[in-house]
């Protein structure tokens, strides 16, 4: 469907359209059009308002499941496809949702190795890091596991978070207070400080996803 079309459909202009799903967007869908856009593809009310990047990932012509099916056929173990996120460590809206990486080939993983990890295939995902604040652990260009539906802070465990607009990886600490201790696994602290959040400051963290596992070199 062209910009025309689609604009015709949904009462705007060619600009309006090319400002909130062209390449370059520039504005959030209001809820007014949200619902006409939801009214013109037979969607129910409130569709939009939920993220569906693993849904329209698993039905897209790019989920190549048949390597999948074929291996299982063979009697080996069940595998799993699971996405690429299209996302980078760098700067970001503070409410820019996860989004599935259509040009990367999916990443083939066993069942069983999700279960011992106790993630649902449904909401893994993977993604390369890009730095090396988690390093030595988690270096620059590993690919890491991560849950998207795990985004419940437990002391300890390591996110991919936006804090004040910026995509990272980070060990959280919860303090008695309410606030956050942000922590980089680098021992460099001069190059890569910790952060010490307030309980007003660490309402602005969001988590996006927890790391699960790490995949790099010996």
């Amino acid at each position: 469907m062209s910009m025309t079309a689609f604009g015709r459909a949904t009462g705007m202009t060619v600009q309006q359209v090319s400002a909130v799903i062209g390449s370059h967007p520039s504005r959030n869908i209001g809820d007014q059009l949200a619902r006409r856009i939801e009214d013109f593809f037979k969607q129910p009310t409130g569709w939009l308002d939920h993220n569906h990047w693993q849904t329209s990932w698993r039905n897209s012509p790019s989920a190549n499941r048949s390597t999948a099916q074929n291996l299982t056929k063979s009697g080996q173990d069940e595998l799993a496809t699971i996405p690429h996120l299209d996302v980078s460590t760098g700067p970001m809206t503070i409410d820019a949702p996860l989004e599935a990486n259509h040009d990367r080939e999916p990443y083939v993983v066993s069942a069983s190795f999700l279960s011992r990890m106790r993630i649902n295939p449904e909401s893994a995902a993977v993604m390369f890091v890009a730095g090396s604040g988690m390093a030595p652990r988690i270096e620059d260009g590993d690919l890491m596991l991560v849950n998207c539906d795990d985004t419940a802070i437990t002391s300890g465990n390591v996110y991919l978070v936006n804090l004040a607009g910026e995509a990272s990886v980070k060990r959280l600490f919860r303090r008695p207070d309410g606030g956050l201790r942000v922590v980089c696994d680098n021992p460099d602290k001069t190059r890569y400080p910790d952060w010490e959040l307030d309980q007003d400051h660490a309402n602005g963290l969001r988590v996006l996803a927890r790391a699960v596992a790490v995949i790099g070199t010996l």
